[in-house]
């Protein structure tokens, strides 16, 4: 990472921490979206409960609020979720370290082949504009993901 860092390292530095920031972020949105659906689903499964056995409750009136209550925190959770879109955000993520994976592996195979030295210039500038592509579409997409959002 110092002043004479090589391009070939340079190249590969930035795929591996990219790839791990990735790895991290899919993580968290997998986890955000997962949470997100069961709290609808557990809460949504309660207030069925709850309208149902009304009828066998004294207190029908806790009971009405209750599922009042309950109906607005299902839909803050739903509108949050299609806000963040933490689904499309975890797909959108996989996508891109899926593909920096791809591009990580070729530049692999392609420096362990016996011609590498004599194309490492042309061979490290094709996957440094891949590398750049790669993010460009994963910006591009984030951006439109978020404008959705508004």
């Amino acid at each position: 990472m110092g002043e004479h860092e090589s391009q070939r390292d340079y190249l590969h530095r930035q795929i591996a921490e990219r790839l791990a920031r990735l790895d991290a972020s899919t993580a968290w949105y997998r986890k955000t979206h997962f949470r997100g659906q069961m709290a609808t689903v557990v809460l949504s499964a309660t207030i069925t409960i709850i309208a149902g056995l009304k009828s066998f409750s004294l207190l029908s009136t806790v009971a009405s609020d209750l599922v009042l209550m309950l109906g607005a925190l299902v839909t803050v959770i739903s509108t949050w979720g299609a806000f963040f879109s933490p689904r499309e955000s975890w797909h959108l993520n996989n996508a891109t370290y899926s593909r920096l994976r791809s591009l990580q592996a070729r530049l692999e195979f392609v420096e362990r082949g016996p011609t590498f030295e004599q194309d490492a210039i042309k061979i490290l500038a094709d996957g440094f504009a891949e590398y750049q592509r790669i993010l460009d579409d994963y910006n591009e997409q984030w951006q439109n993901l978020r404008s959705k959002a508004k």
